[in-house]
């Protein structure tokens, strides 16, 4: 497959928005890529700023309260720029490529129109300080309106690869795509199959790419995705239906 130039990454400053940094900045230097950073200043938040029944309070404002415009943009001004220097950091780091773009709009709609050259999108598994199960809805909107490959990233570090195959076109797609993902290191990558008979044909389509196959789980899907190791990231087609919240791992999902 065309090796991935641009990858656009989702940042809002949050904890996992970072973690996707990250993961942006390695694979950009592994694959010869630039990143794209996007902070998107939601118009929402703002639309309920506005609204007459609702209001901010500040305890470090005096007298404990300052006018709602003037704290959001604050607000949006200080997440921009921790966003910014996390990239410099990362960049930094991985000697990778990297800009960083600020727009307003509509979160998900802004990153679909942003992604459109995009080789890759890569989000923070959602937008929470804390770890949870269910996927963000930005996430999720992304997964199922994108074009483009999205990775969604549940927990730092993404050490092992492993894909979902089943012998279909869809299937070879995302072989494909973890294929690009295992070879930055000379690994492999882990396939899951309702057949072991598909092992040999998995085995032909990685190593025309360079990169080994091993036998992860057999089974469907559905059934044996729960004990994935967390450390791993698992490529999928769309097509494979799978649900993002039965795996413990960062997921990709190939359209």
């Amino acid at each position: 497959m065309t090796a991935w130039r641009r990858i656009l990454v989702a940042v809002d400053a949050s904890p996992l928005s970072l973690a996707a940094m990250d993961a942006a900045a390695t694979l950009a230097t592994r694959l010869g890529a630039e990143v794209e950073a996007v902070f998107v200043e939601d118009v929402n938040l703002r639309r309920l700023v506005a609204h007459p029944h609702v209001h901010t309070f500040s305890l470090s404002a005096v007298g404990g309260s300052v006018r709602d415009d003037a704290l959001l943009e604050k607000a949006l001004e200080l997440q921009s720029l921790a966003a910014r220097r996390a990239l410099e950091q990362a960049a930094a780091q991985w000697s990778a490529r990297a800009s960083f773009t600020v727009r307003r709009g509509l979160v998900a709609a802004e990153l679909l129109a942003a992604a459109e050259t995009a080789d890759l999108i890569c989000l923070g598994w959602s937008g929470r300080a804390e770890p949870v199960r269910r996927l963000g809805s930005i996430a999720r909107a992304l997964m199922a309106a994108a074009p483009r490959p999205v990775m969604a990233v549940r927990r730092p570090g993404l050490d092992r690869v492993a894909a979902v195959y089943d012998g279909s076109e869809s299937s070879r797609r995302a072989l494909a795509v973890a294929a690009l993902l295992a070879a930055r290191d000379g690994g492999d990558v882990g396939v899951i199959m309702p057949s072991v008979s598909l092992l040999p044909e998995a085995e032909a389509l990685l190593g025309e790419q360079g990169v080994a196959a091993h036998l992860s789980r057999v089974g469907r899907p559905t059934s044996v995705l729960e004990t994935l190791s967390p450390d791993c990231i698992l490529v999928a087609a769309a097509e494979a239906g799978i649900v993002p919240e039965r795996v413990p791992c960062s997921v990709l999902v190939v359209r």
